[in-house]
Parts: C-alpha cells; sequence; structure tokens
C-alpha cells in the first residue's frame, strides 16, 4: 500500500497512476484479510463483538478522511500530498506492527478441501449470499446516492445546494455507520448474531425505501441508513468464521463474496439507471437489501 500510494501520488501520467493504484488495491485487500484473520485467531469466543469493533475502528478513518480531505483542497494543498503523507504513515505503521504483541492464538490456513467443505454448508453459502448482497447493497447505495438525490427536485433547490447536501447526508451517514459498528458487536453479544442481522436488516430496508419515495419530506433519513448497514457486515463475517473449522477459509470465501458483490453491483445499477434513469437505478439497493433479509432467515441462531 505504501509503495503503491507513494506512486500514485508522484505519477506524471495516467497509466503510471492507474498501476500504481492497482498496487494500493492490493496493498488494501491483503491488510484487510491479515487484520480480520486476526480475529478468530486471537478472540475464538468474541468473534462478532471483536468484529464489530475491528470495523468501527476502520469507520473511523472513513469518517475522518473526508474531513481531511475537504480541509486539504480547499487550502488549496494539493491531492499530490495526501497520497504521499499516507505512504509516509504507511511506514510508521509497519514499524508499529513489527513491535505489537499479539496474545497467542492459532491461525487458521486457508485450503482447497476446507473451501469444497464449506460450501457444501448450506449455512455457510447462506452467509456468502448474505454478504455478497450486502456489498452490493452498501456500494450501489454510497457510489449512486449522489446522482441520485442530485436528479431529484428537493423544492427546487438549486445543483450547489444539493451538492452541499449530499455531502452533509454522507458525512453524517459516515458517522452512524462508524457509531454503529463501535456499538453493534455488543448488541450482537446480548440479542445473538442471527436476530441482529434481522432486526438491522429490516430498519435498513425501511430507511432506504421510505428516504426514496419521501424524500422531499425525510431527506434527512438517508443518513440513517448508516447504522443499520453498519453491523451487517460484520456479524455475518463472525457467524461464517464460526460455522468453519479454519478461520483463514472462511475469510477467503468471505472476500470472495464480498468482491462479487462489490464487482457486479456498481455496473448493473450504473446499467439500469442509464437505460431507465436514476430512480429505477436507485430502486436496487433496495431490492439487495430485501434479498439479504430473506436470505437472513435461513441462517440458524445456533451460536
Amino acid at each position: 500500500m505504501g509503495a503503491g500510494l507513494f506512486g500514485t501520488g508522484s505519477a506524471q501520467t495516467i497509466m503510471f497512476f492507474l498501476g500504481f493504484y492497482m498496487i494500493v488495491g492490493f496493498g488494501l485487500g491483503a491488510m484487510t484479510v491479515a487484520s480480520n484473520a486476526i480475529v478468530p485467531a486471537v478472540y475464538p469466543d468474541k468473534q462478532g463483538l471483536m468484529f464489530n469493533i475491528t470495523m468501527g475502528v476502520y469507520g473511523l478513518g472513513m469518517f475522518a478522511t473526508p474531513l481531511i480531505l475537504r480541509w486539504m483542497f480547499s487550502s488549496d494543498i494539493s491531492w499530490r500530498v495526501f497520497y504521499i503523507g499516507i505512504a509516509v504513515l504507511l511506514v510508521a505503521f509497519i514499524v508499529f506492527v513489527l513491535a505489537v504483541k499479539l496474545p497467542d492464538g492459532k491461525a487458521d490456513r486457508a485450503s482447497l478441501s476446507a473451501f469444497k467443505e464449506m460450501l457444501k454448508n448450506a449455512q455457510f453459502v447462506f452467509i456468502m449470499f448474505i454478504l455478497i448482497f450486502y456489498v452490493s447493497a452498501e456500494v450501489s447505495f454510497l457510489n449512486f446516492f449522489p446522482s441520485y438525490l442530485k436528479s431529484l427536485d428537493l423544492n427546487g433547490a438549486t445543483n450547489a445546494e444539493k451538492g452541499k447536501l449530499v455531502t452533509t447526508i454522507l458525512s453524517v451517514f459516515s458517522l452512524l455507520f462508524t457509531v454503529g459498528r463501535l456499538g453493534g458487536g455488543w448488541i450482537a453479544e446480548k440479542m445473538g448474531e442471527k436476530k441482529t442481522i434481522l432486526i438491522f436488516a429490516f430498519l435498513a430496508v425501511i430507511t432506504v425505501l421510505i428516504s426514496k419515495f419521501y424524500a422531499d419530506q425525510w431527506v434527512y433519513l438517508f443518513a440513517a441508513a448508516g447504522l443499520f448497514f453498519s453491523v451487517l457486515f460484520p456479524t455475518a463475517t463472525a457467524i461464517g468464521t464460526k460455522l468453519s473449522e479454519t478461520g483463514g477459509s472462511a475469510l477467503g470465501l468471505v472476500y470472495v463474496s464480498s468482491g462479487i458483490g462489490g464487482a457486479f453491483a456498481g455496473w448493473l445499477v450504473g446499467a439500469v439507471s442509464e437505460k431507465f434513469g436514476s430512480a429505477a437505478g436507485f430502486n436496487l439497493p433496495i431490492l439487495f437489501l430485501s434479498i439479504l433479509l430473506v436470505f437472513s432467515f435461513f441462517v440458524k441462531a445456533v451460536f
């Protein structure tokens, strides 16, 4: 990631920019999988709690970074400074990781035979579908919300006013997303993981549905979706790792599911929006959440 970010910030042509950006993606993917693989190894009995806390800390960065960028751009600081600055911080992070001590835990290795066994487990397949449709809903909501909102009349608001509204709503969405993940672990511990997914998926569907069809009166309700989205991914991931004796293999399939949702959702929503309009395209996040909710009913509450 550090090498890719430094190259991205230094690139003088678009091809070098894209090439180094791909390296950033490799680093980010590896870091995400590795950091989450620590959880089932070190906290086998508190996976739901720890996955939510881990991803809540991730959410803090997701909330803070746009604010830093907005300050930088308003101060006429080049975007290159941001990329190179993050690369320098990652060098410090590497030093920290080399020095930090974690409690003892057995790391599970991924294997082809473990993948096959998990794919024969109907419960794990249900979790995979939940993750596919969750990531599809999150990606399509965040990527297409700005263009959808700007296509609305909103009581005659100007494009500039709509732009500010988008920024405000997404900032509050990120804040509630972070709060939800930091507190979601305790909710899952108290309510149980299946019930947590069912309730939060239902509330996410209702929130986005009401927001979409009553945007003139309830436009800020879109931000509340961040709270209900927040708990779904880490809680489903915790169930998935518990279903397998090899946490490494389970996480591998978790991220395959996430990749499928992330890869195709944006393309599908974009294609529908282009052909039928932004309003039709923005129905798909609601559809993805509804399908997720249906699959949640098939997960056994044995955890």
